[in-house]
């Protein structure tokens, strides 16, 4: 399940982070996110950027509380038993 997978860790709060994650995008076929409601945005990574950078890219955005739900900007987490 998890064969052939590489990952990185970005801070995106830099604009060293957000130019690497520009370049990844550029290639990539998929982007799955789960900020709170606003920060790709406020990031430069809102839908509409992102499809000028590689229209081909499935912008996938997931909310621990759900999109139109009251209390969408609010923080939801996940977690995984570990075992």
């Amino acid at each position: 399940m998890n064969r052939n997978k590489r990952g990185i860790a970005l801070d995106l709060k830099t604009e060293a982070g957000r130019k690497v994650l520009s370049r990844l995008l550029q290639g990539a076929d998929v982007l799955i996110e789960n900020y709170r409601r606003g920060t790709m945005e406020r990031m430069g990574f809102g839908y509409d950027a992102l499809h000028a950078l590689n229209p081909k890219l499935i912008y996938c955005s997931i909310s621990g509380l759900g999109g139109p739900a009251v209390c969408r900007s609010r923080r939801g987490s996940t977690w995984s038993p570990k075992g």
